[in-house]
């Protein structure tokens, strides 16, 4: 990789760190399950920036509070023992996201990947585990480095295992 490839994706990733810190955050992921949904992945499915393209796929867990239904989607990575394996970034903010609290006390979820939807567990993985991990997480998806960069707090690494 080039220095003109690495300043393209490090701009990109600040970028994109503004827009999801923003205030459409919430209102963008929903229209982006719905898409998703709708279209069996071909819309969403995949995001493409400097960095290469990224697999999407939509987790559904359980609200502690509410009991409802939450969607998110997600950058993954597939791992060959058929698991998957994503970060909570929370685009750098000081506390994890709300999917990761409700995983702690919710383990079992469901992910979509396509028009597919499987049943999973959820299990955060220990320092160790993650750490060897993020090398792999990082050069998928270049804003974690610019995440990391906004906040002080260790950003959960979560296996999701099929039932």
């Amino acid at each position: 990789m080039t220095e003109r490839d690495t300043a393209a994706i490090e701009k990109e990733a600040a970028k994109s760190v503004k827009l999801d810190r923003g205030p459409f955050r919430r209102l963008s992921c929903r229209m982006h399950s719905r898409l998703y949904r709708l279209s069996g992945g071909r819309i969403g499915g995949r995001l493409d920036s400097a960095s290469g393209t990224r697999p999407i796929l939509l987790l559904t867990t359980v609200g502690n509070r509410t009991g409802k239904s939450r969607t998110t989607p997600l950058v993954y990575l597939d791992q060959a023992d058929g698991s998957f394996v994503v970060a909570g970034s929370n685009a750098g903010r000081e506390h994890d996201p709300g999917w990761v609290h409700n995983l702690r006390i919710q383990p079992r979820c469901t992910v979509r990947i396509g028009r597919h939807e499987t049943a999973v567990c959820a299990r955060e993985l220990p320092a160790a585990e993650a750490d060897s991990l993020w090398p792999a997480l990082n050069a998928m998806n270049a804003q974690y480095s610019e995440y990391s960069k906004l906040t002080e707090r260790v950003v959960p690494v979560i296996r999701l295992t099929p039932r």
